[in-house]
């Protein structure tokens, strides 16, 4: 990775002006090697120079000038890393690749028999991705789309970054709004065999598909339970139907769970009491009000709160809690959640009281995503039937497409749907723009299958177009570890669609085919290293790589 190169030869320079005295020994900090905002400050930058100048009270444009002036006389590399090196005020040094250096990290790439990069970040660490996990009362919504795309993907980039991924789906099978589930069905049900005055539950579901999975009560059992209602049928076939519809609603957009939880398991196998009797003998719990109540300002969180109600049923903080101690106890090394804004106040209790009881709490990562509208939507509510599915949008837009929408901005950054745009086919379509760019360097590549690309002389790739598509191919490793950082999975669209736009450059500036053997033959390998990147990061992102379009 050139940033990593970067930071070892600054690092290099620095030991070598400390031996030769030029500089002060100290213990070198944390600085950053950066991408500046404008093309005149190189293709790196960094701040180690404003850093040193804090620490040891000298002018950073003076420490500057000294590694510079290093680096410009080390001989130490065959391949000269950079063509420019200079400081500007306040103190900031800029890297500018050299030309040879990109031609030789481009045949490097285009003529390795294995993959184009090996990421051994996670190390065969266990890591748990936890996504989605709707209540099944209904279809998936928008929300559970974006979740659903950024869990997928984000289990993608952990596995090609040397971990062993379980992706994961918390099935809340228990509580007060499965109870009003189940009372729907069955209003529903005897509406249908002529009891029209037959009420709601108070907070019921008024949905279609409530009436739908009634009208297949019927179907099959007729009026066997007009008189009384069979609670667990009526729930377990209700559970049954939309869980069958959510996993299919997955399965378009490309989405496969490993393991599907059951918050039930926890209750029968005397999880959720154990955790009850612990909390009670560590003084983490105590009772008020016919209710019990965690004791989270011990914990260092602002306010207790209610974890089984005066009616003995459990808030939801409770069955997380334990779901959480067992997710820590079938050995995962990372965990991730991913949960909408709607959970923010409730996950830093779960996280304080698993500290409290002696879990290193420091394995859970939480990701919290900003909620999903339509460009002049109205606000969408389940209960009352009035939302959007996320089947709707996949049939009018295309999996692919979803994905991307979902995808494209930063998970704590609201979304607006615009569905004009995302049902425009042409290259104003950001997913059909990045898909075209792999389709066309496919066409290119069907009307040349007869030359041999074993080798190709890589100082032919000079022209200004060739170096700037070969820099955005290296940085691709820069977003996987960016990615293993904070999880920005929107990074992935933003480097697609700016490698497609590279490589639209190219192919207006530089005839692939030319008149020359030894320069088609080396534009032929680099638009083949080009297809093997797009192929990579549509991939990770679950979108499809066409050949033709």
């Amino acid at each position: 990775m050139i940033k990593t190169l970067i930071k070892k030869t600054i690092k290099g320079s620095i030991k070598k002006l400390q031996k030769e005295e030029k500089l002060p020994v100290f213990d070198l900090p944390e600085f950053k090697v950066e991408h500046p905002k404008e093309e005149k400050f190189g293709d790196y930058s960094c701040n180690i120079s404003l850093i040193l100048g804090n620490i040891l009270k000298k002018s950073p444009q003076e420490i500057g000038e000294q590694i510079v002036e290093d680096l410009k006389e080390s001989k130490e590399r065959k391949v000269k890393l950079f063509r420019k090196v200079g400081v500007v005020k306040p103190g900031f040094i800029n890297f500018y690749l050299s030309d040879e250096f990109l031609q030789s990290e481009a045949e490097k790439l285009a003529t390795t028999q294995n993959d184009l990069w090996e990421f051994n970040i996670g190390k065969g660490k266990k890591a748990q991705v936890e996504f989605v996990s709707a209540n099944p009362t209904g279809p998936l919504h928008l929300g559970h789309g974006r979740q659903a795309a950024i869990g997928d993907s984000l289990a993608r980039v952990l596995a090609l970054s040397g971990y062993k991924v379980t992706k994961e789906y918390y099935f809340n099978d228990e509580g007060q709004q499965m109870r009003n589930l189940t009372e729907s069905v069955y209003a529903r049900y005897r509406q249908l065999l002529g009891d029209k005055d037959f009420p709601l539950p108070e907070r019921g579901y008024e949905g279609e598909y409530i009436r739908d999975i009634a009208k297949k009560i019927v179907e099959k059992e007729g009026d066997k339970f007009q008189k009384k209602i069979d609670k667990e049928h009526f729930k377990k076939y209700a559970e049954e139907c939309l869980f069958a519809l959510i996993k299919k609603t997955l399965k378009n957009m490309g989405v496969i769970h490993d393991i599907f939880y059951n918050e039930s398991d926890l209750y029968k196998e005397g999880k959720v009491d154990a955790l009850v009797k612990t909390l009670k003998e560590k003084c983490l719990a105590y009772n008020k009000d016919g209710a019990l109540w965690l004791k989270l300002s011990k914990m260092g969180r602002k306010d207790d709160k209610v974890i089984v109600k005066a009616s003995s049923d459990p808030t939801y903080r409770l069955p997380d809690i334990a779901y959480h101690i067992e997710k820590i106890k079938r050995g995962f090394d990372l965990i991730i959640d991913i949960f909408g804004s709607d959970h923010a106040e409730e996950y830093p209790d779960v996280l304080a009281v698993l500290k409290a009881l002696g879990y290193d709490e420091s394995k859970v990562k939480v990701i919290i995503h900003q909620f999903v509208t339509l460009k002049g939507g109205k606000k969408m509510s389940k209960r009352k039937g009035t939302f959007v599915t996320l089947d709707q949008i996949i049939d009018e837009v295309g999996g692919d497409v979803t994905r991307f929408l979902f995808l494209e901005k930063a998970s704590g950054t609201h979304i607006e749907l615009d569905l004009n745009l995302a049902k425009d086919k042409s290259e104003k379509n950001p997913v059909y723009y990045i898909q075209y760019a792999h389709a066309r360097i496919c066409s290119i590549l069907r009307k040349t299958e007869d030359c041999s690309l074993d080798t190709f002389d890589e100082k032919l790739l000079k022209h200004k177009s060739e170096l700037v598509l070969v820099k955005k191919i290296l940085e691709f490793p820069e977003i996987i570890y960016d990615i293993n950082k904070d999880f920005g999975i929107h990074r992935l669209c933003y480097y697609a669609y700016s490698l497609a736009t590279c490589f639209s450059g190219f192919y207006r500036d530089c005839k692939v085919i030319s008149g020359g053997k030894d320069l088609t033959q080396a534009r032929l390998s680099l638009i083949i290293l080009t297809k093997k990147v797009l192929a990579l990061s549509l991939k990770l992102l679950g979108i499809n790589a066409p050949e033709k379009m």
